[in-house]
């Protein structure tokens, strides 16, 4: 039986200390696309079945707070409502609220507890991220 195709998915440790050996070469990567690609062709020379998505990629800098992202957006129209997912990490988002000279309380957008992600009250989609150490 071969075993070709079968591939390990990396600790975050790794994951993260393969990403800042990256950015410290580079400085900055202009693109998610480039990062995941740039990662997994350094995990492969550690161990050659290594595999990391973008997805999980992201999730793992932006929460170690150590990597600065930078997200360029386009607007949708729509109007953020009820649950809103952070679209760096994915997690719940709360909203940042200001009281009005007539006492009343107004929700000014949302945060993201977990990476700091902050965003306005319209809905918006990631175009490009971009990612430095801080």
């Amino acid at each position: 039986m071969s075993r070709k195709g079968i591939y390990e998915i990396p600790k975050p440790e790794d994951v993260l200390r393969i990403s800042i050996e990256i950015l410290e070469e580079y400085g900055i990567v202009s693109s998610l696309k480039m990062l995941t690609k740039l990662v997994n062709m350094r995990a492969r020379t550690e161990n050659s079945r290594w595999r990391i998505g973008p997805q999980r990629l992201r999730k793992i800098v932006a929460v170690s707070k150590k990597v600065e992202i930078d997200v360029i957006t386009k607007e949708t129209g729509e109007r953020l409502e009820g649950d809103v997912k952070c679209m760096v990490c994915g997690e719940a988002m709360r909203p940042e609220m200001n009281r009005t000279l007539d006492g009343d309380v107004v929700v000014l957008g949302y945060v993201c507890g977990n990476c700091g992600y902050r965003t306005g009250m319209e809905k918006k989609a990631p175009l490009r991220y971009t990612f430095r150490l801080r």
